[in-house]
């Protein structure tokens, strides 16, 4: 599941020291995974689409869930409101977000994007804690283990 945060973290939030390492681990891979030749696809496709905003928050829902599995299976488990807060993960991605527009040609103001890409990453994170909920609620499906967690990504279309 997404970064947990089911609202935007407060303003002003001071990360701690091990927030601080969270996030330069998490933008690290993060970066290296939008950079890779299908995750530059990803994301150019995105950004010529009618709603980059959503489109790219879909690939980053996966590529979060995917680090956070992995930081998951670490001693030190990653704090999940590195993504989201102000200064976050997300912002620092910005020249990622540039680099691969500018590469494409994408004419598009960055700066407006990252505010939009998080509004829709926090209600993917909503619709994923609603379904989770109410597959609790119903048991798990047949052929699905249970305490297996639905992904909030999807393939960008």
């Amino acid at each position: 599941m997404i970064a947990q945060p089911k609202q935007k973290p407060q303003q002003g939030y001071q990360p701690s020291e091990s927030d601080e390492m969270d996030k330069k681990i998490a933008v690290g891979l993060t970066a290296v995974q939008m950079l890779s030749p299908e995750g530059s696809q990803v994301i150019a496709k995105a950004l010529a689409s009618s709603n980059p905003a959503k489109q790219i928050a879909l690939f980053l829902g996966q590529l979060i869930e995917q680090v956070m599995e992995m930081a998951s299976g670490t001693e030190i488990p990653m704090s999940p409101v590195v993504w989201m807060s102000d200064d976050g993960v997300i912002d620092e991605l910005d020249d990622v977000f540039e680099a691969i527009a500018e590469k494409t040609g994408a004419q598009v103001d960055i700066d407006a994007l990252i505010p939009a890409i998080k509004q829709e990453l926090m209600v993917l994170s909503e619709a994923a804690s609603q379904q989770m909920q109410q597959q609790d609620q119903a048991g798990p499906p047949q052929g699905q283990a249970a305490g297996a967690q639905p992904s909030i990504g999807g393939p960008v279309q």
